[in-house]
């Protein structure tokens, strides 16, 4: 935003609400914005843990899959 676009919101805040309000306004829009920002935070945990869990998961069948091609027995070890 530019520092016109912030004087003009400024302006029309002023108009709606009295001037007396406006700390209080701010002081409420301050606390939403803090508490939006705690939610966001909170899905961005939550779907990392998701994507972490699933990633695991793939990764347990891949490892499942080559142990039934590879099998242990199969597997000699070199002779020197």
């Amino acid at each position: 935003m530019s520092s016109g676009e912030l004087l003009l919101i400024f302006l029309v805040a002023m108009l709606v609400f009295e001037p007396s309000k406006l700390p209080m306004l701010a002081h409420h829009l301050g606390k939403l914005i803090k508490r939006l920002n705690h939610y966001k935070h909170q899905a961005t945990v939550f779907w990392q843990s998701q994507v972490n869990e699933h990633t695991l998961q793939e990764n347990i069948i891949k490892a499942e899959k080559a142990d039934k091609e590879y099998p242990a027995d199969k597997i000699t070890p070199e002779k020197e």
